[in-house]
């Protein structure tokens, strides 16, 4: 009796772990954001595939909004000071975020970014917004 509890009792143990591992095995993005974010890495290719694209919304001569997402001038125009886009005090609260999570006006107009992409931008901006 007391070698079946003992069996039970591993087997137990062993499914746990099992289902942990699977769990963090199934979340890539809890993965990816346990390191920094980086700006040219991560986000701007967020930006320049949903953003600046060949609608031209962030982009070209009159960018909507007068935000330029573009990859040469994405990171001075979201940084730019007094402009609220990014906020690294509260990134929740900032402009960008905001345009982002919008139910109203959502960025990008034709859908939302996907929710590991959401959570990038927020974590850059939680680790002072850098240019890397």
């Amino acid at each position: 009796m007391k070698n079946k509890n003992i069996f039970v009792l591993m087997l137990t143990a062993i499914w746990l772990y099992g289902c942990q591992y699977d769990t963090q095995k199934e979340d890539p993005c809890k993965l990816a954001l346990q390191d920094s974010v980086s700006f040219k890495g991560d986000l701007l290719p967020i930006f320049q595939n949903n953003c600046a694209t060949g609608f031209e919304c962030h982009a070209g001569q009159s960018p909507a909004g007068g935000l330029n997402l573009e990859a040469s001038q994405a990171y001075s125009n979201l940084t730019r000071p007094k402009s609220g886009y990014v906020d690294t005090i509260n990134p929740s609260r900032s402009l960008l975020y905001a345009a982002l999570i919008s139910v109203t006006q959502p960025m990008p107009p034709y859908g939302k970014l996907d929710d590991c992409s959401i959570e990038q931008i927020l974590k850059w901006m939680d680790d002072n917004a850098k240019n890397n």
